[in-house]
């Protein structure tokens, strides 16, 4: 008899037709890996809970982090939460809240920190204790105050303007607090002479955010515009006397343009300085000034005038001042009120903060009486005016709502300042015609979807092309240059991009390509079909343990977890089949006790965390792992019109108590012969040997020029490889 040998399986081979495959190559291989010395195939492990305690929501994704002190936490995002679980205990509680539900994050750690964004949200960053913004918020000074005092080296009957900024221990400024003003001059029936060359500020703000620890305090010279240092103080100081001569000032330092993004979709750091893609900037807002004068102190104010010929009525108004820019861009408001009493009609509004821009304007708006609606009342060119408008000849324009555009930046890139990653600028004040966005080829109306890190460049992933950022020198200057690696392809699928060493995986329409090696075509050839099948994919995750590019997918519905093993250079098709888990996402522990280990998000009922276990024989410790192998269609020489099956000798391990069954299918017309194996092996650990007689078979099996092989069952624990006996039978050939 003749026979062939079917096994020491290389890898899955979806490319070739099944009947030009070598015999160590199979169609199909679900539920079981290959052993890295012998190709063996092995079952796969359970997927089993990573602890017992579940999470309570839908878990979409999961970062292994460990903080300063050692400790050692799960991040899970999860519902509308952040979670952490201390390593060990499996006890969930809440890092962040208030998030939009069901949002993948992206997570890089930085000194401590960890910065985390979901693309919908606004980005913050944490130590696993503390959250804070991506930035740090600006001082607000709606409690300060100033007074002229004797003395000090500013020049009398002269405008000033200050404003403040925080400053945190990496060194990083906040964005600038709104501008106020002091006017050291006699007005208003407020007496000062030339000796009140100084002011003293009280109520300086005190930052709450724990990265603060002091303030830069920055002021124009006198009748100036452009902002310089004047000292820095620790944040709980709440009281700053400013007597500097205008050239004492510090003109190395200026205030920088901070632009915290509200949405950033992808993140990375590279060279000490974090990197973010697609982003949403607010647009930048102008704020009226907060005036004072003389030796009190003196803000945006309303008093009852006696002028008598006005309209007004006895009761309270409530004012406010708006600045409008050419754009009809408007600020935020000022407020104030009056009462006027009885036989009295009229108001006079001080103080009020005049822009030095041509193109903003001032406007008021006024209540009627004891009213709570604002109506346009007037645009203010003096910085008082007198109020006599009866409320009848009010407009019906009410107040608007301050601005609150913003601009998104599909094919931006936003840097951070060197190891000063909430320090985000638009533009260096020193040079306005710089830019910290890196704008990645953006006439080709592509949107990035992906940023990573990669030797001495950045990756910037498009939907339909692939870029780098060249970072060599300063970004400022030229130093930075990007260019294209690939106009014809791209990835469109953002959470698919992995790093594993020198190469990067990614996915594009249903292919899985691998950067530098396989660009311009797929790496995933050989896998074609499987991934042609795919429905969606949810997430993606490189194991350094295994050597896997794992990525977790619905196919048609069911969950399914895809893997690349770069081992043995194969893929492998995990099917769970239980209802109560929705796989969502998947993480490799890199830290703790359970370093190496595989984890998988739930969002199904049970909304847990599952591991990888390779000690586990079933899924979720009830559920039977199934494991197939299908392989290559067996055709005979053009010569032979029949082949005889007389027998096939498997030699496989199986499970006690638990079948294998066995199938030899006709291509042609799909009739099959199953025989199943049920019985106990002698030795459950050893491999055994099982004969299957295929001498009763009919039809036309029996006479078929095609047929494979395949073999599948909760049984099969391990397969080593299967010899067919048959006798041929030549065309010329008449009976049986």
């Amino acid at each position: 008899m003749e026979h062939i040998t079917l096994g020491n399986i290389k890898r899955v081979n979806e490319f070739l037709s099944p009947e030009h495959l070598e015999n160590s190559e199979v169609v199909r291989f679900e539920n079981m890996v290959l052993d890295s010395v012998g190709g063996r195939a092995i079952k796969r492990g359970g997927f089993t809970k990573f602890n017992t305690n579940a999470i309570g929501a839908a878990v979409y994704s999961l970062y292994d982090a460990t903080d300063t002190s050692g400790n050692n936490y799960l991040l899970a995002s999860a519902g509308t939460t952040i979670k952490k679980s201390l390593n060990g205990t499996g006890t969930w509680s809440n890092l962040k809240t208030g998030l939009t539900a069901n949002q993948k994050m992206s997570v890089v750690p930085y000194n401590g920190r960890f910065i985390i964004t979901n693309g919908v949200d606004a980005p913050f960053s944490t130590d696993l204790t503390n959250l804070y913004g991506l930035g740090v918020t600006a001082p607000s000074i709606t409690a300060l105050t100033s007074t002229a005092f004797p003395g000090g080296d500013l020049t009398p009957n002269s405008s000033y303007k200050w404003c403040m900024c925080y400053l945190t221990d990496f060194g990083e400024l906040s964005p600038a607090s709104r501008i106020f003003s002091h006017y050291l001059s006699a007005r208003n029936n407020n007496s000062t002479d030339d000796t009140y060359q100084g002011v003293t500020f009280t109520g300086l703000p005190v930052s709450g955010d724990a990265r603060v620890v002091s303030k830069l305090i920055f002021r124009t010279e006198a009748d100036g515009e452009a902002f310089y240092l004047v000292t820095t103080i620790d944040n709980d100081i709440t009281t700053f006397v400013d007597g500097k001569a205008d050239t004492s000032l510090d003109k190395s330092q200026t205030i920088p343009s901070i632009a915290i993004p509200t949405i950033a979709k992808y993140i990375c750091i590279h060279k000490e300085r974090l990197l973010l893609g697609n982003v949403v900037v607010p647009d930048y807002t102008i704020e009226p000034i907060v005036s004072t004068s003389g030796s009190g102190t003196y803000t945006f104010d309303a008093i009852q005038d006696d002028y008598p010929y006005g309209g007004m009525t006895a009761g309270t108004y409530g004012y406010r001042v708006i600045w409008v820019d050419k754009n009809n861009n408007i600020s935020n408001y000022l407020t104030a009120s009056v009462t006027i009493a009885s036989g009295k009609n009229s108001a006079r509004i001080g103080h009020i903060p005049l822009p030095t821009i041509a193109s903003v304007a001032c406007r008021i708006y006024r209540t009627k009486v004891g009213g709570s609606t604002y109506y346009y009342w007037g645009e203010a060119t003096t910085e008082s005016v007198t109020d006599m408008i009866a409320d009848s000849a009010l407009s019906t324009d009410t107040l608007p709502a301050a601005s609150t555009a913003s601009t998104t930046y599909k094919c931006g890139v936003l840097f951070s300042e060197i190891s000063k990653p909430a320090q985000l600028s638009l533009y260096d004040p020193n040079d306005p015609s710089s830019s910290f966005i890196i704008q990645v080829f953006p006439d080709d109306g592509d949107e990035i979807t992906g940023l990573l890190d990669y030797e001495d460049r950045v990756l910037v992933f498009k939907k339909n092309s692939i870029c780098q950022i060249i970072t060599s020198g300063d970004p400022l200057s030229g130093g930075w240059r990007v260019e294209k690696i690939s106009s014809m392809m791209g990835c469109n699928q953002p959470n698919s991009i992995q790093r594993a060493g020198q190469y990067v995986y990614f996915i594009n329409n249903n292919s899985i390509y691998r950067f530098p090696d396989s660009v311009e075509k797929p790496f995933s050839l050989l896998f074609k079909n499987t991934l042609a099948s795919v429905t969606s994919f949810r997430h993606s995750a490189y194991s350094n343990y295994y050597h896997w590019y794992v990525v977790v997918v619905s196919i048609s519905g069911n969950d399914h977890v895809l893997i690349y093993d770069e081992k043995v250079q194969t893929w492998y098709k995990f099917a769970p089949l239980w209802s109560a888990m929705d796989i969502q996402c998947a993480c490799e522990k890199t830290q703790g006790s359970s370093k190496g280990t595989l984890l998988f998000g739930d969002s199904g009922t049970a909304q847990a965390v599952f591991k990888y276990d390779t000690t586990a024989i079933l899924d979720d410790a009830t559920n039977d792992i199934t494991p197939l192998i299908k392989f290559k269609t067996l055709t005979m020489n053009e010569n032979t019109y029949l082949a005889r099956l007389r027998k096939i000798l498997c030699n496989y391990k199986k499970a006690d108590h638990k079948s294998v069954a066995h199938y030899l299918y006709d291509v042609d017309s799909w009739v099959s012969k199953t025989a199943t194996d049920s019985t106990n092996a002698t030795n459950s650990t050893d491999y055994k040997n099982y004969s299957l007689v295929t001498d009763a078979m009919t039809g036309t099996l029996q006479r078929s020029p095609k047929f494979y092989y395949q073999i599948a069952g909760a049984g099969l624990a391990e397969f080593s490889n299967m010899v067919l006996w048959y006798r041929t039978e030549k065309r010329e050939t008449r009976g049986y």
